[in-house]
């Protein structure tokens, strides 16, 4: 039933959900984001506010993917990818590593990397991080237009004289005592992230 909505949707396009109209294409941009187009068209239009979302970009220089020799089946990996791309809880993607080890066995350093990559997104959406670099000097986060989602905190890092924090008029937060030089140091930058939140 559902790929038979798609195909009508493809093939007389999605329509004007206010009206009787039938118009564009949904397959242009994909249902996924016509859908959320549409919700968010819809609470603009109700006076809500509409929340700004993001992908936070993560240069961590470190492997993380899903090796073909770990999961030998294109399909089943880009399946799992578009699963860990689409997880908003570190329960979602603990499901997902449970099922990974269930499925193909213990799971290499790389796949072990994406899977705290995807963690570390999520702690940075939280904080309103929209890019994190990892370097020989520590982190640099960079907030977006909106600063980051708790002043206080970021403040508080930056005046704990115990710490090597450090915030440029730009809006960078640079972090020189959390550095990252192995896949056993993410876990220093997960403990981080939630203090900013």
């Amino acid at each position: 039933g559902y790929q038979i909505a798609m195909h009508d949707l493809q093939i007389r396009g999605s329509g004007n959900i206010l009206g009787a109209a039938q118009s564009g294409q949904a397959n242009l941009v994909g249902y996924e984001m016509y859908t959320q187009l549409m919700e968010e068209a819809i609470r603009e239009l109700k006076g809500q506010p509409v929340e700004e979302d993001f992908e936070p970009e993560v240069a961590m220089g470190l492997p993380a993917y899903l090796p073909e020799a770990y999961v030998p089946d294109t399909e089943s990996r880009l399946v799992l990818y578009r699963r860990l791309a689409s997880s908003s809880s570190f329960e979602e993607i603990a499901a997902l590593r449970e099922e990974m080890l269930d499925r193909f066995g213990p799971p290499p350093e790389e796949a072990q990397g994406l899977t705290a990559m995807m963690e570390i997104k999520i702690l940075l959406k939280k904080a309103g991080v929209h890019r994190l670099e990892t370097g020989a000097g520590g982190l640099t986060l960079t907030f977006g237009p909106a600063g980051p989602v708790n002043y206080e905190k970021v403040m508080a890092l930056v005046m704990d004289k115990t710490r090597k924090v450090r915030l440029s008029p730009s809006g960078k937060l640079f972090v020189g005592d959390v550095r990252l030089r192995s896949g056993a140091d993410l876990d220093l930058v997960k403990n981080f992230l939630p203090g900013l939140a």
